[in-house]
């Protein structure tokens, strides 16, 4: 980075150091896709409000059984899911 130039925000200054890196253009072309990639994830996380990634597993059956109720019924794996934990919740009668 520059220090001898002023720039008023950061937008300017990621241009200022793309401009100024002393690298091949290849590498800065990986460097810019890996930015634009980075950029896009964080938007589509950002857009993701009230909801969070979760893990575990499940035996190659139920994964089977829950694309064929995904593909049948034309929604996303979530959204079975999401679906088979409310009903058994009213189901259950469960206060929330």
């Amino acid at each position: 980075m520059r220090s001898d130039v002023e720039v008023e925000n950061d937008y300017y200054k990621l241009l200022l150091m793309f401009d100024t890196l002393n690298a091949h253009s290849d590498t800065k072309k990986l460097f810019i896709q890996s930015i634009k990639k980075a950029y896009s994830q964080k938007k589509f996380r950002d857009k993701q409000v009230g909801k969070k990634q979760c893990s575990f597993n499940l035996s190659q059956k139920s994964i089977n059984q829950l694309a064929l109720l995904s593909e049948i019924q034309g929604v996303p794996k979530n959204h079975i899911l999401e679906s088979l934990i409310n009903n058994k919740i009213l189901e259950l009668g469960v206060k929330q």
